[in-house]
């Protein structure tokens, strides 16, 4: 075999590719039995009413930190506990459009609003229809 004078290195062959991983036998998850659910009981340690136009620093300071925060644009929602989750199907929620409160659901002891809520309490649940059209 005749030597290399060209000063380059041999081709690199490809690397044989290894066979993919043996799937993992795992035994089956054992349901969790768990009772109905009920409400917790639920003392805030901050009280105080929300006004539309509060920001989000000073609604904290007002009832506390909140459980959940989420945000989606310009829109900011904020979620407390009120001690009737499950009873009245939801935490207390305090709506941001721009930085700024527009509204709240509230339904916990010590959190009250002083805006024109969109869910007041004792409020009917009925469906929202689409605007102009029907749900069929």
């Amino acid at each position: 075999m005749a030597a290399d004078t060209t000063g380059q290195q041999p081709a690199a062959q490809p690397a044989a590719q290894a066979p993919p991983p043996a799937p993992v036998s795992r035994p089956a998850a054992t349901p969790v039995a768990r009772g109905p659910l009920v409400d917790e009981p639920w003392t805030p340690t901050l009280t105080g009413i929300v006004d539309p136009g509060m920001t989000r620093d000073q609604v904290i300071a007002t009832w506390g930190e909140p459980e959940l925060e989420s945000a989606a644009g310009d829109r900011l929602y904020l979620f407390f506990r009120n001690g009737c989750e499950v009873t009245c199907g939801t935490f207390d929620v305090v709506f941001f459009v721009e930085g700024a409160v527009v509204d709240a659901i509230v339904r916990g002891p010590g959190h009250d609003y002083s805006g024109q809520s969109s869910s007041p309490p004792g409020r009917e649940a009925l469906p929202t229809l689409p605007t102009g059209g029907s749900m069929s």
